[in-house]
């Protein structure tokens, strides 16, 4: 790992990122070859190939790049992103998400966006 101590980053080559939340609960986990984080900024970009699951939702996937921001609890993923949950898979150019991937907006370069939102049980257009 590479820590910047004027820029307040850091950037890990091939590495696994657990993001918690209240309670110490686990809200994200992340594999990915290489991983950079803005600590001022609490924001992290991963690259090359990423696998992410939510314990939580119980929702799982890989795509190329995915940014996480903790201050808008949000997750952005594309790139060949594929993924799948208890009730079903998906795939997508684009998932919109918050932290723990209960309620997800997927899209595709034909401009079809679906919001799914698991913890009201419910799918439509956003």
């Amino acid at each position: 790992m590479l820590l910047n101590q004027e820029k307040g980053t850091a950037d890990l080559h091939g590495g696994q990122v657990t993001v918690f939340g209240p309670g110490h609960t686990v809200r994200l986990n992340l594999s990915a070859p290489r991983v950079q984080t803005s600590v001022l900024e609490r924001k992290l970009t991963a690259s090359g190939g990423i696998k992410a699951e939510s314990p939580v939702s119980q929702t799982q996937f890989s795509a190329g790049k995915i940014e996480v921001d903790l201050n808008r609890d949000s997750i952005v993923a594309s790139d060949g992103l594929m993924g799948s949950r208890p009730n079903g898979s998906f795939k997508a150019q684009r998932l919109e998400s918050d932290i723990k991937l209960t309620r997800m907006k997927l899209s595709d370069p034909r401009n079809v966006e679906i919001l799914i939102d698991f913890a009201n049980e419910r799918m439509g257009r956003p």
